[in-house]
């Protein structure tokens, strides 16, 4: 009883003793909680990780060069293919989120309709804000930014005699990758709206504007290096000439297309070509600008159409289509993740992909197609390293492009008909890297020991005409021989003089036609090895670009047909350019040998067109001896 009124008395002191502090906390503190200090907080910006500094001069200039394409949305008539441009910008960063940038380019479109060629020439002024900066802070070694782009634009259009001025405003995101310190790559998707300029040249157009949308890729140069704050490994060098290479290629083009399927794929296959230039950006990742020409056999004409209404004439004919243009792509170093991170490993995977633009010339029928086209394009590339900046390439590439053809109904009706090629590329190819730039100026002290000196040459090896329609499957390959005299000027130039005589053979509906041709011409020879790798007297491998008119009298055949009227079974002057590459092995001193593939582009008159539409052109490959003195 007594332990029950301890607890009891415990417990009601306990009470007390709350109730004691519960009267002071109220008489002490005064709640004074105010819900708008809480509504209109600043932003918290986090510190730069350098000050911007406002300065004349070229401090934050920059400048880039770019390409892309855009298309114009269609409205009736004014039905125009996905087009391209190309251009350069200069621009200036005026504070730490604010960019201004001015841009001149040039560009066109293909109207589907009838294929006419609309021309534009422009110029853009953009403003850019960069939210990367805006969010996480200024920091111009940041190497992922993320900006917006909005402008005006003025264009003068031309199309079919007619011109107009059309004035544009824009808005787009530029996403760029800060790869050196004074190297950054971008890709700008946008919309634009347009004033009617372009339409109105076609049509009425009631709405008074146009839309389009498209995507840029650039490159761009900072006048003020910005090094990298990434942990990721970088390239030696900064220079615009560094981690740059020079690549050339040949090998073959097969049409993977639904009306290759009579003639199979291999037996649709034609010649290809392309030489690139290209920098690695960083380590792994790099970009490449190429211009390649390249043919294929893509449609077989049955017996009984039009183009073989003699009876007497063979079963079919097989008709061509050659693409020119050019290519930017991406490129990515697969194993650099897997082989320790080397840069100049023995072996090597690269990934590709980019966008393609340039002409195509497809025979069809009665009608040839003539218009330029866009595409994506990718591919891979197996490399293997021979020196310190020579490697040997094998390259499956493909490319997938669009266009359309007019087309009548059976009531009369025009329409118009979209097509897609599938084409695949096998190409070998050599890629002269160019060396870091303190093997350059040790090796530039080697050029007071070059001595100019005078080569003589002789070859011989194949050459075949590019010819868009022929009467038999098997394309005959004919010979060339030639001779030259040159002088080397310096260690990258040297000139040079040369004749050749070549035979080659038209297919016509009477069968082939043999033709020989005497040609003289001059050739500028420029050393890729001595330009990206330094002058050294003891190299015994060089690889120039060449390049040159030509002249050549074309013999009059020696059997006539009946289909080769007039002045194509008479002999005829024409005149040329030459365009290849020459790959030379010194032996000793005096002797060596060398591969010279080359293209030979003539104007519009060397093979008959009278029944047949070619493409002036001849391919060749020659290897030869040569001795200087």
């Amino acid at each position: 009883m007594k332990g029950l009124r301890i607890y009891l008395f415990a417990f009601l002191a306990c009470v007390a003793l709350d109730e004691a502090t519960a009267q002071q906390d109220t008489a002490t503190v005064q709640p004074s909680f105010n819900a708008l200090n809480y509504s209109l907080q600043k932003r918290y910006h986090p510190g730069d990780k350098v000050q911007f500094e406002r300065k004349k001069g070229t401090l934050n200039l920059f400048v880039s060069a770019f390409a892309g394409f855009d298309k114009l949305l269609s409205r009736e008539e004014t039905d125009f293919a996905v087009g391209s441009f190309f251009g350069a910008s200069v621009g200036k960063n005026v504070s730490r989120v604010s960019t201004f940038r001015g841009s001149l380019f040039g560009g066109s479109y293909t109207r589907n309709f009838n294929h006419a060629r609309l021309t534009r020439w422009g110029a853009e002024l953009d403003y850019m804000f960069n939210v990367s900066t805006f969010i996480a802070g200024y920091n111009p070694g940041r190497m992922f930014e993320v900006s917006t782009v909005s402008g005006l634009g003025y264009q003068l259009a031309f199309l079919e005699k007619q011109s107009a001025h059309v004035g544009e405003f824009h808005l787009g995101l530029q996403f760029r990758l800060h790869t050196s310190p004074s190297f950054d790559f971008y890709l700008e998707p946008r919309a634009m709206i347009q004033t009617d300029g372009m339409s109105r040249m076609i049509q009425h157009n009631w709405h008074k504007y146009d839309l389009s949308f498209g995507a840029t890729a650039g490159l761009t140069y900072r006048f003020q290096a910005a090094p990298l704050t990434s942990r990721m490994k970088m390239l030696d060098g900064d220079g615009l000439a560094d981690n740059t290479f020079v690549s050339f290629a040949s090998g073959m083009q097969m049409q993977l297309s639904k009306m290759t399927s009579d003639i199979g794929t291999l037996k649709s296959a034609g010649p290809a070509f392309s030489l690139s230039l290209g920098k690695w950006l960083t380590p792994a990742f790099g970009i490449r600008l190429s211009g390649f020409s390249s043919a294929d056999t893509w449609h077989e004409q049955k017996k009984g159409s039009y183009l073989l209404k003699n009876d007497g004439a063979k079963g079919a004919c097989y008709e061509m289509a050659t693409y020119t243009g050019g290519r930017l792509e991406g490129m990515f170093k697969l194993l650099y993740f897997f082989n320790g991170r080397q840069t100049d490993a023995p072996f090597d995977i690269n990934l590709l992909a980019g966008g393609e633009f340039g002409h195509m010339r497809k025979e069809n029928d009665d009608t040839p197609v003539k218009c330029g086209y866009t595409g994506f394009t990718g591919g891979a590339q197996f490399k293997f390293q021979l020196t310190d900046y020579l490697a040997f390439f094998v390259e499956p590439h493909t490319s997938l492009i669009s266009y359309s053809l007019n087309q009548t109904s059976e009531s009369g009706k025009n329409y118009r008909e979209k097509y897609s090629d599938y084409l695949f590329n096998l190409n070998i190819g050599l890629e002269i890297r160019r060396s870091s730039a303190v093997h350059i100026a040790e090796r530039s002290l080697n050029r007071e020991l070059f001595q100019p000196s005078y080569f003589v040459s002789v070859g011989a090896g194949g050459c075949l005409p590019l010819q868009l329609r022929r009467y038999t499957m098997q394309r005959k390959i004919d010979y060339i021989a030639s001779a030259s005299v040159g002088r080397h000027l310096t260690p990258l130039s040297s000139f040079r003089v040369a004749g050749d005589y070549s035979r080659f053979s038209v297919s016509t509906l009477s069968g082939d036609v043999d033709y020989g041709l005497v040609s003289v011409g001059a050739d500028y020879l420029f050393n890729l090895s001595n330009c990206m790798a330094g002058y050294v007297p003891e190299r015994k491998f060089d690889c120039y670009l060449l390049a040159g008119l030509v002249g050549a009298v074309r013999t009059k055949p020696e059997v006539v047909s009946e289909d080769l009227s007039g002045e194509w079974g008479k002999s005829r002057f024409v005149v040329g350019g030459d365009l290849g590459l020459l790959c030379s092995y010194r032996l000793n001193q005096s002797f060596g040998v060398y591969l010279e593939p080359k293209v030979r582009f003539y104007g519009s008159k060397l093979l008959p067109h009278e029944n047949l539409s070619g493409s002036d052109a001849m391919m060749s490959v020659q290897v030869g001896a040569f001795y200087h003195f």
